[in-house]
């Protein structure tokens, strides 16, 4: 395998590392999104059922109401006992409705987030991932086909041809070399 070919390899490879993080970011961009959206829907949810606890607590005192005057009791004594406890308990559970809803919204918004930040960080590890296969590719070319030795960086004996071994070579001198250029 040639120099070229190394070094084409670990460009693909590099390229490869950097698309797949720029993917997995682009994944996390539209999975936050949705859970955004998501999010979006619960105050939907959460006014809707409000709504619906109102409709039901009115309901419920105009029964409660209409059953004590149908009797011929006064709202007064047990039956304002009765109605008031049942309006708290109905309001009570309305609260408690609405507080679990937003602590859904609360948890696919920090959910959403989570995700954008997985996505940077796939990002940047496709970067950090690319460049360190092109660098590795540049350094296995140049131990393999440069000038430079593993152990010590010095420069190989004979790795170029010099003009004395060229000059046995060829039986051609330098200075001949040089008139043609």
């Amino acid at each position: 395998m040639g120099m070229f070919t190394t070094l084409a390899i670990g460009a693909m490879g590099a390229y490869s590392a950097i698309a797949q993080g720029n993917a997995a970011n682009a994944e996390a961009k539209y999975n936050a999104k949705v859970l955004t959206q998501q999010a979006d829907n619960i105050d939907i949810a959460k006014s809707l059922e409000s709504y619906q606890a109102d409709r039901a607590i009115r309901k419920t005192q105009g029964t409660l109401i209409s059953s004590v005057a149908k009797n011929g009791l006064e709202l007064s004594g047990s039956p304002l006992a009765v109605l008031v406890d049942t309006m708290t308990q109905m309001e009570m559970d309305k609260s408690i409705g609405q507080y679990n809803l937003e602590a859904q919204k609360s948890y696919l918004q920090m959910e959403a987030k989570q995700t954008l930040v997985k996505g940077k960080n796939a990002m940047t590890a496709g970067y950090v991932g690319g460049f360190t296969k092109a660098l590795t590719a540049a350094s296995e070319a140049s131990l393999k086909y440069g000038v430079r030795t593993p152990k010590t960086g010095t420069p190989k004996p004979n790795s170029t041809p010099t003009a004395s071994l060229y000059e046995k070579q060829r039986g051609i001198s330098p200075s001949q070399i040089y008139k043609n250029i």
